[in-house]
Formats: C-alpha cells, structure tokens, sequence
C-alpha cells in the first residue's frame, strides 16, 4: 500500500498527484493539510502503510518531493 500525499487545491497539484498515481499504482491520495510530517509519518505507520510521498509546491507549482 503507498500513499501520496499533497499541500494544497491548487489545480497543478492536483493534476501533478493525479499523473503520480499513474506511477504508483494502488496509491491513495489525500490532502495532506495542516499536518505536520512526523503527524504524518505516524498515521500511516499507525495504519500500516509501506511507503509516502509527500509532494511540495511553490506558488502553485510542484517543486520537490520526499519519500
């Protein structure tokens, strides 16, 4: 199970974590919110989730993520 994770309504993020679901197939995506990564983190452990991708923007435009 892999979860991916994104900050933010803006329609590249949106469009951004749609086209990595294509790449991760069975991935759940979800707004990551107000949350802070070590909240995170212990969710999906919690949960038990494999892996996490949590995809950051700059003024609308994805620019970096972490596994």
């Amino acid at each position: 199970m892999r979860t991916l994770l994104y900050q933010g309504h803006i329609s590249t993020m949106i469009q951004f974590a749609k086209e990595l679901n294509l790449v991760f197939p069975n991935a759940q995506q979800m707004n990551r919110g107000g949350q802070v990564t070590s909240e995170i983190i212990e969710t999906c452990r919690a949960h038990d989730f494999t892996d996490v991708v949590l995809v950051h923007e700059n003024r609308g435009v994805p620019d970096g993520y972490k596994t």
